[in-house]
Protein backbone atom coordinates (compact mmCIF):
# COMPACT_ATOMS: atom_id res chain seq x y z
CA UNK A 1 0.00 0.00 0.00
CA UNK A 2 0.98 3.42 -0.68
CA UNK A 3 1.77 5.60 2.10
CA UNK A 4 -1.58 7.41 1.29
CA UNK A 5 -3.77 4.85 2.55
CA UNK A 6 -1.77 4.41 5.67
CA UNK A 7 -1.80 6.19 8.95
CA UNK A 8 1.07 6.75 10.81
CA UNK A 9 1.17 6.34 14.47
CA UNK A 10 4.09 7.21 16.61
CA UNK A 11 4.13 6.91 20.18
CA UNK A 12 6.62 8.05 22.52
CA UNK A 13 7.77 5.57 25.27
CA UNK A 14 10.36 5.89 28.19
CA UNK A 15 12.07 3.46 25.95
CA UNK A 16 11.49 4.42 22.77
CA UNK A 17 9.24 4.70 19.90
CA UNK A 18 6.44 2.83 18.70
CA UNK A 19 5.33 3.40 15.14
CA UNK A 20 2.28 1.93 14.06
CA UNK A 21 0.65 2.12 10.24
CA UNK A 22 -2.59 0.88 10.54
CA UNK A 23 -4.59 0.86 6.78
CA UNK A 24 -7.28 3.82 6.30
CA UNK A 25 -10.64 1.92 6.92
CA UNK A 26 -14.01 1.68 8.62
CA UNK A 27 -12.40 -0.72 11.05
CA UNK A 28 -9.04 0.39 11.45
CA UNK A 29 -10.44 2.82 13.88
CA UNK A 30 -10.96 0.50 16.30
CA UNK A 31 -7.43 -1.47 15.25
CA UNK A 32 -5.72 1.50 16.14
CA UNK A 33 -7.44 2.13 19.06
CA UNK A 34 -6.91 -1.06 20.86
CA UNK A 35 -3.15 -1.59 19.51
CA UNK A 36 -2.24 1.92 20.53
CA UNK A 37 -3.42 1.03 23.87
CA UNK A 38 -1.47 -1.98 23.94
CA UNK A 39 1.51 0.09 22.69
CA UNK A 40 1.22 2.54 25.38
CA UNK A 41 1.35 0.51 28.16
CA UNK A 42 4.37 -1.98 26.35
CA UNK A 43 1.50 -4.94 27.05
CA UNK A 44 2.42 -7.85 24.34
CA UNK A 45 -0.55 -9.68 22.56
CA UNK A 46 0.24 -12.66 24.97
CA UNK A 47 -0.27 -10.53 27.98
CA UNK A 48 -3.54 -9.36 26.90
CA UNK A 49 -4.66 -12.76 25.90
CA UNK A 50 -3.90 -14.41 29.67
CA UNK A 51 -5.83 -11.63 30.93
CA UNK A 52 -9.01 -11.39 29.16
CA UNK A 53 -8.86 -15.33 28.57
CA UNK A 54 -8.52 -15.05 24.95
CA UNK A 55 -5.52 -16.81 22.55
CA UNK A 56 -3.18 -14.15 20.88
CA UNK A 57 -3.99 -14.96 17.76
CA UNK A 58 -7.70 -13.72 18.50
CA UNK A 59 -6.45 -10.53 19.93
CA UNK A 60 -3.87 -10.16 17.04
CA UNK A 61 -7.24 -10.41 15.06
CA UNK A 62 -9.65 -8.07 16.87
CA UNK A 63 -6.54 -5.44 16.27
CA UNK A 64 -6.19 -6.09 12.39
CA UNK A 65 -10.04 -5.84 11.69
CA UNK A 66 -10.25 -9.71 11.08
CA UNK A 67 -12.28 -10.76 13.61
CA UNK A 68 -15.20 -8.83 15.84
CA UNK A 69 -15.85 -9.02 19.12
CA UNK A 70 -19.56 -8.68 20.45
CA UNK A 71 -20.56 -6.48 22.64
CA UNK A 72 -20.28 -8.25 25.69
CA UNK A 73 -16.89 -9.73 24.82
CA UNK A 74 -15.92 -5.89 24.56
CA UNK A 75 -16.75 -5.46 28.01
CA UNK A 76 -15.16 -8.44 28.93
CA UNK A 77 -11.99 -7.69 27.87
CA UNK A 78 -11.90 -3.82 28.80
CA UNK A 79 -12.42 -5.37 32.27
CA UNK A 80 -10.16 -8.05 31.83
CA UNK A 81 -6.91 -5.59 30.76
CA UNK A 82 -8.40 -2.90 33.90
CA UNK A 83 -9.43 -0.23 30.48
CA UNK A 84 -13.14 1.45 29.50
CA UNK A 85 -14.78 0.37 26.42
CA UNK A 86 -14.32 3.61 24.97
CA UNK A 87 -10.37 3.52 25.51
CA UNK A 88 -10.44 0.51 23.17
CA UNK A 89 -12.57 0.99 20.40
CA UNK A 90 -14.72 3.96 19.07
CA UNK A 91 -18.50 4.57 19.44
CA UNK A 92 -19.73 3.20 16.59
CA UNK A 93 -17.45 0.00 17.27
CA UNK A 94 -18.92 -0.42 20.96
Amino acid sequence: MCWEQHIRLDISQKLGIVALVVPKTQTSRAVTRLRIWRAQRNWTLEEVAGLAGKSAAMISMVERGKRRLSPKAKVELARAVGAKVAELFPPEER
